[in-house]
């Protein structure tokens, strides 16, 4: 077995939305925290949000020969397209689950170059996401490895547990380049924009372990009870959670069965 195939894994819980016609990118901009005319392989991150400025899903994003496709939650597909569906109407573009048509893969190593029709997207940490019509052979199912370098990046994916309750800046997107603060106008752009420069924001993004596996949407709670955040995202017994804002770079929380664990700010803040 190659490194290529060492180190490759089918990630199959994300899906694929394209948006595609002479207005795919017109439309989006509209919607999105990132900047769709930036795009590159090594920017391509971002949100939609509703009109308070909660996130319905985050994503991946890049340049297709038609348009433009999105990776995200699989379970976050259909939403977002019903939820895009009501400002679509006048625009000359189309919306479409393409899950079936695309499959997206982790790689942690060399990157062999990419081939016509694939996507290659250089993540901070020198993993690649690698989109690809064709399915690679030999490639491990077991994602924990990739995960848990996920959760040690701080990168957290919204799903149906997750969805419309944070600003995009409460899993630091702001600060891994996926919220453009110059690009203009779009959904939930005020309230995103009064966050950041107001200095309002309420919750951040902690990173944990924990002595048994979580599920995404599970409560943390003070030592008196109170909730005090939810987790987002979770690899094996690694997790990352929302949690109100404190002072503090790291935080006590209990979690299911009263355990306490020590968690630790995921994303150290800079300028966008």
């Amino acid at each position: 077995m190659n490194t290529l195939e060492r180190n490759l894994f089918r990630l199959s819980k994300f899906g694929f939305l394209a948006v595609t016609g002479r207005d795919a990118h017109k439309f989006i901009q509209g919607y999105t925290t990132c900047d769709v005319n930036k795009l590159g392989p090594d920017k391509h991150l971002g949100a939609i949000c509703n009109l308070q400025g909660r996130m319905l899903t985050n994503f991946r994003i890049a340049d297709i020969a038609d348009g433009l496709l999105l990776r995200m939650h699989q379970d976050r597909i259909l939403p977002t397209i019903a939820f895009l569906s009501k400002y679509i109407v006048f625009s000359k573009a189309t919306l479409a689950d393409v899950s079936d048509d695309w499959q997206c893969y982790g790689l942690i190593g060399d990157t062999p170059a990419p081939v016509e029709g694939e996507v290659h997207l250089t993540l901070p940490d020198g993993r690649t996401e690698i989109w690809r019509r064709s399915a690679y052979q030999d490639t491990s199912e077991n994602t924990l490895i990739w995960d848990q370098q996920e959760c040690a990046a701080g990168s957290a994916w919204i799903s149906e547990a997750s969805a419309e309750q944070f600003l995009p800046q409460m899993i630091g997107l702001h600060a891994r380049r996926g919220i453009d603060f110059d690009k203009g106008c779009y959904l939930g752009q005020e309230i995103i924009a009064r966050a950041q420069y107001r200095g309002a924001l309420k919750r951040r993004l902690y990173r944990g372990t924990t002595a048994a596996p979580q599920q995404p949407g599970s409560t943390l709670m003070d030592a008196t009870g109170k909730s005090i955040g939810m987790i987002i995202d979770v690899a094996g017994n690694d997790l990352l959670a929302v949690v109100q804002n404190t002072d503090d770079d790291t935080v006590d929380a209990s979690i299911a069965g009263g355990k306490t664990t020590t968690l630790t700010l995921a994303i150290q803040e800079r300028t966008p």
